[in-house]
């Protein structure tokens, strides 16, 4: 890894500022452009809220220079992400490149390019079967959100599918299959336009929600909707029931952000004991 004093740093990025589009000193832990002060490093990309594929975090966790393509609309950004220390702390330097009319290919190639460049993004950060974000990616959001000391309040929503090994051993893999991506779809349709929540595929027949900025009233109309809609999958398939197990938790004085994924999948247990049959001598933490 590379040192550099901060007038050096500073230094190259003026001179690189006539080749690049934005060149900045980047710390993933807290967000941070350092360059900008106490600036959002993901506010560059016009979102509230981390990048899915954020190269820096990985550049820095693996301590080599990686490079990825950031997709704004119709105008595409080439990164390049190299690991550096300056004055003795560590940080990511990002060189950004907009590419748009500059690539020497045709319609066709560049379909391609763009096609291909997306789904290997989505084969980093999401579940192949659902297309919801994978459960790493919905660990490392929260972990960032965590070391950032955001003050924003979040909530977390976790769910499951009720005797869904049941629906399996009777209707077959297939079907199981099929509820589940109708249960993504579901989800996807109350998360997927709004800046502030994304879900994600938790792991097996197991979904979960964060959202920012978020209350108590928020969380509880959204897990509202979201079991009313998944009635029309109940239509769709009369030959069973498809219902949900749901936990939730919202930050509050008392429930930090540490302990919003525990508190979540406490209630969701909690909520599986309460209303729907189970083997005797099972409990939420006896699952563990």
């Amino acid at each position: 890894m590379q040192s550099f004093t901060r007038d050096q740093i500073d230094t190259f990025i003026e001179t690189a500022k006539a080749f690049f589009d934005v060149v900045r000193i980047v710390r993933p832990e807290t967000f941070c452009d350092v360059s900008l002060g106490d600036a959002k490093c993901f506010a560059v990309w016009d979102k509230s809220i981390p990048c899915s594929n954020c190269v820096s975090e990985r550049a820095l966790r693996e301590e080599k220079r990686l490079t990825k393509f950031e997709f704004i609309g119709k105008d595409i950004y080439y990164v390049v992400a190299t690991p550096i220390l300056v004055d003795g702390e560590k940080g990511s330097l990002e060189l950004v490149a907009k590419i748009n009319g500059d690539v020497a290919i045709n319609a066709y190639g560049y379909n391609k390019f763009i096609d291909r460049i997306s789904k290997y993004n989505d084969a980093l950060t999401k579940d192949g079967m659902t297309g919801l974000y994978n459960k790493q990616y919905f660990v490392n959001h929260i972990e960032h959100m965590i070391a950032s000391k955001s003050s924003r309040h979040m909530g977390v929503i976790m769910c499951d599918i009720d005797e869904f090994k049941s629906i399996n051993d009777k209707f077959g893999h297939l079907m199981g299959d099929q509820i589940l991506s109708a249960i993504a779809k579901v989800l996807i349709k109350h998360t997927a336009e709004n800046k502030d929540m994304f879900s994600a595929r938790f792991g097996g027949d197991e979904f979960a929600i964060l959202l920012h900025d978020t209350d108590r009233q928020t969380i509880d109309k959204l897990v509202t909707e979201i079991k009313h809609d998944i009635h029309v999958i109940d239509r769709n398939h009369p030959d069973f029931i498809v219902s949900l197990s749901v936990g939730t938790a919202c930050e509050t004085d008392v429930i930090g952000k540490t302990d919003l994924l525990a508190e979540a999948d406490r209630e969701l247990y909690a909520d599986k004991l309460k209303h729907h049959k189970y083997k005797f001598g099972v409990t939420p933490a006896s699952r563990e």
